[in-house]
This record gives C-alpha cells, sequence and structure tokens, in this order.
C-alpha cells in the first residue's frame, strides 16, 4: 500500500495526452477542448484543498515536465486511442518520479488490470468523489479496501476491484477552465502550427454540462456503464456559469456541452436555453447531442433556434429494422425520416450518427444511410464503426457489444469508432 503525510500530498498534476505517433486523432478532436471529466476532477481536488493542475494536450497545452516530476500525485484521464501515450508518459514518470500514479476516464473504467500495470490505483467511472476519499486515505495511512470505485493490486499482488460506487445524485461542482494550463485564446501563428500538425484546423471550443447519464440503454453505448442509467441534471444556474466562464477565458462563441442528452429534461433546457438567449442574443454556436424525436417539438426547436446556431448531433444509428431492434433503439426509420424533415423546417444543422458493423449489417446500410444524408441535406455525418473492448464482461460483468473472440487486435490507436476493430459478420 502506498501512504503519504497529509502534508507531501498537497500538488497534484493531471494529464491527459494526445497520441500524435500516426494521424489517428484528427478525425475524434477537431476542437480545442479538454476532457470535461478530467476538469471537473481538477474542480473536486481543488475544492478539497489541494494544489491541482490539468496539462491537457487536446486543449492545445503541453505538459510541463518538471512541474509533474515535483507532483505528489499524478493523475491520467484518457479514451482508448490515448492509452498508449498514457502508458508511455507512466513510464516515464516512474524514471523521473516518486510521485503516486492514478488513473482514471473511459479507457481505464473499463480495462482497470491493463492500466494497473502502469499505475498504483485506478478510478473506474465517475472521479470527483473517489479521487477524493482515495486521498485522503492515502493521507492518513489508511486501508483502501473500502474505498468504493477503486481498483489496484494488494500486498498479495492480487489485483482488487473495489465495489462500484454509487452515482453522484445531483452534481454540484462547476469545471474551471482556469485549471487548465494553456487552454485559453491562442495566436494565429499557434492556429497555422497546429493545422499543420494535426492534418484539420482546430478551433477554442468552451466546455459546459447539464446532465449525466442516459436512460436509453442501447446496445453498444458505454455510457451505461459508465454514466449510468438515470438522466441526473445539474442546477440550470451552473451550467449557465460554466458557459459564461469558458466563453470569457477563450473569447469564443463555440460551446460543447458534454451531456449524453442535451433536452432531455425538456422543462430545465428551454430554461437554460431562455437565459443563454438573454445573455448573448442568439450570438453563440452551440453543439449538443439529443434524440431525433426534439425536431417534432416546436417550441423546443424554436428555443434552440433563439439561443444560438446550434448543431445538433442525433443518433440514427441505422435505418435497418432489424439492426435497430438489435441496437434496442426505439426508433424506426419512418420516425427518422419524419424527423430529419422536421429539422429542416428550423434554422439549426443537423448532424447525423450512424453506427455500422452489426450482425445484422450488410455493405448496402451504409449506402442508405449516404443516400438519406444527402436526400436531406443533413450538415454533417458521423459513420461509427461498431466496437467495445475486450474482456470487460469478464472482468467487470459488464456485457460487450462485440465478443472477446471477434477482435481483429488490441491496438487502442484504432479504438476511436474510426476504425474496424471486430470481425462483422456480414460486411
Amino acid at each position: 500500500m502506498v501512504s503519504h503525510d497529509r502534508q507531501l500530498m498537497k500538488n497534484i498534476s493531471i494529464v491527459c495526452p494526445y497520441e500524435t505517433t500516426i494521424p489517428l486523432q484528427v478525425t475524434a478532436y477537431r476542437a480545442l477542448m479538454p476532457r470535461y471529466g478530467a476538469v471537473i476532477v481538477a474542480a473536486a481536488l481543488k475544492r478539497a484543498g489541494y494544489n491541482v493542475k490539468v496539462y491537457c494536450e487536446l486543449s492545445g497545452g503541453r505538459v510541463v515536465w518538471h512541474r509533474v516530476y515535483a507532483s505528489d500525485i499524478v493523475c491520467f484521464s484518457f479514451l482508448s486511442f490515448s492509452a498508449n501515450k498514457a502508458y508511455e508518459y507512466s513510464e516515464r514518470i516512474r524514471r523521473h518520479s516518486k510521485a503516486t500514479i492514478i488513473m482514471g476516464g473511459s479507457h481505464a473504467s473499463v480495462l482497470p488490470e491493463e492500466c494497473l500495470r502502469y499505475c498504483d490505483y485506478v478510478v473506474r467511472n465517475e472521479g470527483e468523489d473517489t479521487i477524493v476519499e482515495l486521498l485522503s486515505v492515502l493521507s492518513e495511512g489508511g486501508s483502501v479496501t473500502k474505498v468504493a470505485g477503486i481498483s489496484y493490486v494488494n500486498n498479495d499482488g492480487k489485483i482488487v476491484h473495489n465495489p462500484t460506487r454509487t452515482f453522484i445524485a445531483k452534481p454540484d461542482l462547476i469545471a474551471d477552465p482556469e485549471l487548465v494550463e494553456g487552454y485559453g485564446p491562442k495566436n494565429k501563428f499557434f492556429y497555422l502550427k497546429d493545422m499543420f500538425r494535426n492534418g484539420v484546423p482546430r478551433f477554442n471550443m468552451a466546455l459546459a454540462q447539464g446532465s449525466r447519464g442516459c436512460p436509453f440503454n442501447c446496445e453498444f453505448c458505454f455510457v451505461k456503464n459508465e454514466m449510468g442509467d438515470e438522466y441526473r441534471v445539474r442546477d440550470p444556474e451552473l451550467v449557465i456559469r460554466e458557459v459564461e466562464q469558458s466563453v470569457r477565458k477563450l473569447k469564443t462563441k463555440y460551446v460543447f456541452f458534454a451531456d449524453n442528452d442535451f433536452t432531455l429534461d425538456r422543462k430545465r433546457t428551454l430554461l437554460i436555453l431562455s437565459n443563454l438567449e438573454k445573455l448573448y442574443r442568439g450570438d453563440l454556436d452551440l453543439f449538443f447531442f439529443a434524440r431525433i424525436f426534439i425536431a417534432r417539438d416546436k417550441e423546443l426547436m424554436e428555443a434552440i433556434e433563439r439561443a444560438g446556431r446550434a448543431c445538433i448531433a442525433v443518433g440514427i444509428e441505422s435505418l435497418e429494422k432489424d439492426t435497430l431492434d438489435a441496437y434496442r433503439k426505439r426508433q424506426t426509420y419512418e420516425d427518422i425520416e419524419e424527423c430529419l424533415g422536421l429539422f429542416r423546417k428550423y434554422q439549426v444543422k443537423t448532424h447525423a450518427l450512424f453506427m455500422c458493423g452489426a450482425d445484422t449489417d450488410s455493405p448496402g446500410d451504409i449506402d442508405k444511410a449516404v443516400e438519406l444524408i444527402s436526400r436531406h441535406k443533413v450538415f454533417n455525418f458521423g459513420l461509427c464503426c461498431l466496437y467495445d473492448f475486450p474482456s470487460k464482461e469478464k472482468v467487470l460483468g459488464f456485457r460487450q457489444a462485440v465478443p472477446d473472440h471477434r477482435f481483429i487486435h488490441k491496438d487502442w490507436r484504432f479504438y476511436s469508432g474510426n476504425f474496424v476493430v471486430q470481425y462483422p459478420k456480414r460486411i
């Protein structure tokens, strides 16, 4: 067990790595924006009295290594396509520092046993409460056996997965962009250099979150495990304050809502949109996720129009009944046609999302999807390849959308949804 004196555990670095060895991430991140989970964990640590700084390469920042080496605790937050870089950085820290290393984020939550080769503890799922309790126990030299939501190697060399922590009923922290090193307005030279390095132009985007969780339980989605199936809302005032502080710091009009469904609580959504309209008079570029059925809600759609220039990402996933049923999507082809037509009545952009590679899919289904988005003049579309994580079911008991024997490889750089990593039955 690792134990420290409280006084020696005050300085914490949170690192969010960005894979640059080959140009895989350009399709995953086209905005200079930190991971919301890392920033909100930093806010929790700051409230608990720690000195914390986030080094997020996704937001255009750089890791200040001498500060990281001097930290008492180094935390990593990353998605799967950055896992190799996180492991590389962890080994680098081991060579230069005696800091305790903790890993969290989506990849660590589903593959904790692999991550434990490179760290002392894994924080699974939501991290705010877990990390604060874990550090408190370590500071006092106590036992971590009762800290819910962590994985670790015990004194006998056995991997232990403590019980999953209950999700936070009402998240009340504000993600403070000031905690992210280098997250702010950039000069033209930076954007030009960044464009050549990453292959696409990127821009600053403010970050906020109005809710967590999703009750719809789609077969392919990881949210039901990592964020729960209960829709938990945040105080609208906190959401507005998050928008205001990020827009002000970044001097941007682009705002991304890190919600799985921003509009599910209709009354609360209307209140947030109304407040944004009053503050910015429609001069914001909003991006959020929602179900296609909001197109039928005239009052809500008109409120979105007034609040700003909205781009709404909607999960269509498939046009085939068998696939929609297999995904448990709760919508039909007729719903999709109707709602895409209704969206065109409003001054909004539609970002249509498809998931291909189900056992019921065939190559012709992709052609139908392209025809649909062309006919409805959809602003943009995302064609995601079905994937999951090997061993998730065996280790954590979470049902996998793809069984272990169907994976082609475990090169995590390709686990972004932009590449085929499993053998589909019919494609």
